[in-house]
């Protein structure tokens, strides 16, 4: 899935609130998931998804989010009409006792506890208890549509890979052509689907809503399963084979496929976020001082060699500046502090004195 994709096609929408209905809520929701997956999910063959359909997904998104509106509002108007007890039966405070006479209250209300809310013990009662009662049904009710509305939603994002068609090439290995190709059979786990996405709604701000809602919908990818049906040559006779597969994989960029196309923010972007994923897999301090050869602004080496904790002498040439970034590289034995470094460097780069096929070389740099 290209999470990035899906962000930039929901959140105009979220921001503009365009939608007039839940079939329109839907249809925001869906379309931008369905157009995220085309051709981006792919199974670790790289066999990847051609179609699926759309409108299963909006249906049940459509359901779902009703379902939710609906019992929410139930419980809102269930809990108000509790809370209603907390208030005197009679404006002037007068109530009525089981003989038909009239006694006057000072402050208690109808309380749940007491037999006519007559004294003030009875009324404090009363009110601690229907506003505990009130919260109780809210919460029920709450769950209530984490149970049933989000489930439904899960659902028909399941149902929407169980119709998911994907290109038979290439096979899956060690097949050579395909049969009948990729086939999902499992579409992954609705009820942890459903909880991730209850907790990504649960969030106030529509960024980080739609972050959630992504990662709940990458990590959904993993669970989802199928078999691939194709030809192996056993000998010199094709013969028909079927394996099992597990998880689909979206095809986010990366550094080894960036385009001069591409933004010089979207490339700065994709370096950031490859460097933080090499840390731990590579020597950062060789890379780095493969990377800052292609930097060319004196002024930009010279702060990054200062934040390593290098003296630098005045007017140093590149090659000096250079050779202590490398010597103090060897010094500083934390790699996150060099990475932090390098990074520093990259937020002083830009399009007035960093181009953005020099950017693309210090990314392929680390490759």
């Amino acid at each position: 899935m290209n999470a990035d994709l899906f962000k930039s096609l929901l959140k105009p929408y979220w921001i503009a609130k365009t939608a007039k209905n839940f079939d329109e809520a839907a249809d925001q929701i869906s379309t931008a998931y369905h157009l995220a997956n085309i051709g981006d999910t792919k199974t670790l063959f790289g066999a990847a998804l051609i179609s699926a359909d759309k409108d299963i997904l909006k249906t049940f998104l459509s359901i779902g989010l009703g379902v939710n509106f609906y019992l929410a509002s139930a419980a809102n108007a269930v809990a108000s009409e509790v809370e209603v007890l907390n208030k005197p039966l009679f404006p002037d405070k007068i109530q009525i006792d089981k003989d038909g006479k009239r006694i006057k209250e000072t402050s208690g209300t109808a309380g749940t506890s007491g037999t006519s809310g007559t004294s003030n013990t009875s009324g404090t009662s009363g009110t601690s208890g229907t506003s505990q009662l009130a919260e109780n049904i809210t919460n029920e009710v709450d769950n209530l549509t984490g149970n049933i509305g989000f489930k439904i939603i899960a659902t028909g994002f399941c149902l929407y890979w169980i119709t998911a068609k994907f290109s038979p090439m290439p096979p899956m290995p060690p097949m050579i052509s395909p049969l009948n190709g990729v086939n999902v059979l499992f579409p992954g786990i609705p009820t942890d689907l459903a909880v991730d996405i209850r907790n990504a709604f649960s969030n106030t701000k529509i960024d980080d809503t739609i972050d959630a809602l992504s990662l709940s919908f990458m990590k959904h990818l993993l669970t989802i399963g199928g078999i691939y049906s194709g030809y192996i040559f056993v000998g010199t006779t094709l013969v028909p084979m079927v394996l099992p597969w597990v998880t689909l994989l979206g095809s986010p960029p990366s550094l080894d496929n960036l385009d001069p196309s591409m933004s010089f923010e979207d490339i700065m972007k994709i370096l950031k976020q490859e460097l933080n994923k090499l840390i731990d897999s590579i020597d950062i301090s060789a890379v780095i001082s493969k990377a800052i050869g292609t930097i060319t602004s004196v002024e930009i080496l010279e702060n990054f060699a200062r934040s390593l904790g290098a003296t630098v002498p005045d007017s140093p040439s590149k090659e000096e500046i250079l050779t202590l970034i490398e010597e103090q590289l060897k010094n500083v034995k934390d790699p996150t502090k060099q990475l932090n470094g390098f990074l520093d460097v990259l937020d002083e780069l830009n399009e007035e004195n960093f181009t953005t096929l020099d950017l693309i070389a210090l990314a392929k740099s680390f490759i």
